[in-house]
């Protein structure tokens, strides 16, 4: 990285001989232009493709005394910086460490309504720069109000005071404010928050605050959570539906409804794990509800929804069509296929369509021995089971369902009957 106006005065700020993906930071000045030079050294992969990322975040020097701090205003989240090597300690000011502090930088921040409150630093160059959280209205007044897992509980309206110090060698700190609406908002069936149609969903979040609401199911036969938070989400076309929420310090719960009133709930998909996460079916139309629970309130985990087209075979009505094909050999992952409503047993599974082109016999056995089911008809609710091998009838239609089997692989053989199979 240089500044200068041209190569004869370029000076240079940073080098760096990075293997791979390092991360190379530096202090820039409103204003100024900088270059960015990148090099090959012998022997690299001059053809190879590779990207480089820029990112800026800009800070202010002018918040080192607390009268003089930043106004972040009534703000849900945001993103902050300082460089703190300009700043200073003021006179009265509270000790914010038991370690040596020899700068310091103001933000006041004001709560848009009750609410939890966390102030993180960045993962990517968190500096040496430390934060703290107070409540008062001047430096002899500051009291720093204690949360749990960092989460402080703030009151709608009131000013609170956000400090950057130094306490290291390098003097730049950047950092997160995220506030959490106390209690959240979709603490109750009714109050879901709705997430219209949408393919993807993210959100990191915590149920400080929330609670469970009389007559609320118990979502899971071996558990009772403590804390739920509830969402809507509605189809628009035909799709399958990954809702996950974690990692989580202890397991979390996702559950997923059809019905519309807290006592009519069907459930869908219920899971309760570290990572919880279901995948179900949709058709256009249909709404389900979401439910995320657990027994802590916190720390906070990510709550994750996204969309993808069902694969084939996915659905009764769309099954893989084998025409009338006498010998061929089935494999098949069931990662992404959902269980439908209709069908018949449990678990993930994917369907075939077959129709004889005479008289013979289907040997699918292998294929049932993996959780395979072999079916006469073509109608869901009419469907005759048959064994793995069975007398068919040409022209006859036939469905092959497996289910549950994470990966199937088998042989599909058809034998013509012969002209004196029967008396």
């Amino acid at each position: 990285v240089y500044t200068g106006n041209d190569l004869g005065s370029l000076e240079r700020l940073w080098k760096y001989y990075p293997d791979c993906c390092t991360l190379t930071r530096m202090v820039a000045t409103g204003g100024e232009s900088y270059y960015v030079r990148i090099t090959s050294t012998t022997g690299f992969e001059i053809s190879k493709p590779g990207f480089f990322e820029l990112g800026f975040v800009p800070y202010t020097t002018d918040n080192d005394d607390f009268a003089e701090a930043d106004d972040v205003g009534p703000v849900w989240s945001a993103t902050l910086a300082a460089d703190l090597s300009p700043a200073t300690l003021e006179p009265g000011e509270p000790v914010h460490s038991t370690q040596q502090t020899r700068h310091s930088a103001w933000w006041r921040w004001t709560a848009p309504s009750d609410a939890h409150l966390s102030v993180d630093k960045a993962v990517s160059w968190p500096g040496s720069g430390e934060l703290k959280v107070y409540s008062g209205s001047s430096l002899d007044q500051l009291v720093a109000p204690e949360g749990e897992w960092g989460w402080i509980p703030v009151d709608a309206g009131k000013d609170y005071y956000i400090v950057a110090y130094d306490r290291g060698s390098d003097p730049y700190v950047e950092f997160s404010l995220q506030a959490n609406p106390r209690p959240p908002t979709n603490d109750t069936f009714l109050d879901a928050v709705s997430l219209g149609s949408v393919d993807y969903f993210a959100q990191r979040l915590t149920f400080l605050g929330a609670a469970t609401e009389l007559g609320e199911p118990r979502h899971h036969p071996d558990i009772t959570v403590a804390h739920t938070r509830w969402w809507v989400w509605e189809a628009d076309t035909r799709k399958n539906v990954t809702v996950s929420f974690g990692p989580a310090y202890r397991e979390s719960m996702v559950a997923v409804y059809r019905g519309n009133s807290l006592d009519s709930l069907e459930l869908v998909e219920v899971d309760w794990d570290h990572i919880a996460q279901v995948t179900f079916a949709a058709e256009p139309g249909e709404r389900f509800q979401i439910v995320l629970g657990r027994n802590e309130a916190a720390p906070p985990a990510e709550f994750n929804l996204q969309t993808s087209d069902p694969p084939r075979g996915d659905r009764f009505d769309e099954p893989i069509d084998l025409g009338s094909i006498t010998s061929t050999r089935i494999d098949a992952s069931l990662g992404e296929a959902t269980h439908s409503p209709d069908d018949p047993g449990t678990g993930r599974s994917l369907w075939w369509r077959w129709v004889a082109p005479h008289d013979g016999y289907l040997d699918v056995g292998f294929l049932l021995n993996q959780g395979g089911r072999l079916f006469r008809g073509s109608v869901l609710e009419t469907l005759e089971k048959l064994a793995g091998s069975s007398f068919v009838t040409g022209g006859d239609e036939y469905r092959l369902l497996v289910a549950n089997y994470p990966q199937i692989g088998g042989k599909w053989a058809f034998h013509k009957a012969p002209p004196n199979d029967f008396f």
